[in-house]
């Protein structure tokens, strides 16, 4: 029964695990064509655009298999006050992940609109990943709902409106 068992849990990971792998080949096809892309320049705005999206599709889904996403999603749902707190070093591991995983996005944002800092884009991220306020606040260590309001006015002026619009739109969204 043991055998039967520990064969069932390492098969489990392998599963996990190829999974993990085919993700993350995606993820650098994707890469590779967004810097092949090439044509008239609208069609490269559309093309660069789907490439984005779908980039951020396959970082989530790579996200979704990390623990920091589970834990998130229970501070998120969750009324209770003694789940939604976090220490220094979980809130330094939550972001050590997110810079990780969303590595290929952040920097798609980054090359878009050079202005925006570290912590303005994983503002971004937990936005994009439709993270609520208050766990926005916990997680990046916001003092007070003023300065939430100012780094997103600040990141406002920073971006073009129709990538403000695409970060903080309720559509754009991810459920988990």
């Amino acid at each position: 029964m043991v055998f039967i068992v520990l064969f069932w849990l390492i098969w489990i990971e392998q599963n996990r695990k190829n999974k993990y792998i085919t993700l993350q080949r995606e993820l650098m096809q994707k890469r590779s064509d967004t810097f092949l892309t090439a044509g008239d320049e609208a069609e490269n705005e559309q093309n660069l655009d789907k490439l984005r999206k779908e980039k951020l599709s396959l970082c989530v889904r790579l996200f979704q298999t990390t623990g920091t996403c589970k834990r998130l999603r229970v501070i998120d749902c969750s009324k209770d006050e003694r789940l939604c707190k976090m220490t220094a070093l979980e809130r330094a591991d939550t972001c050590k992940v997110i810079n990780e995983t969303f590595v290929d996005v952040m920097l798609d944002l980054k090359s878009t609109c050079n202005e925006l800092n570290h912590d303005d884009l994983l503002f971004c991220i937990f936005s994009l990943l439709g993270y609520s306020k208050a766990t926005i606040i916990l997680c990046m260590n916001i003092v007070s709902d003023g300065a939430f309001k100012m780094r997103k006015s600040r990141i406002k002026d920073k971006v073009s409106a129709e990538l403000f619009d695409w970060i903080f739109s309720k559509e754009v969204r991810l459920a988990f």
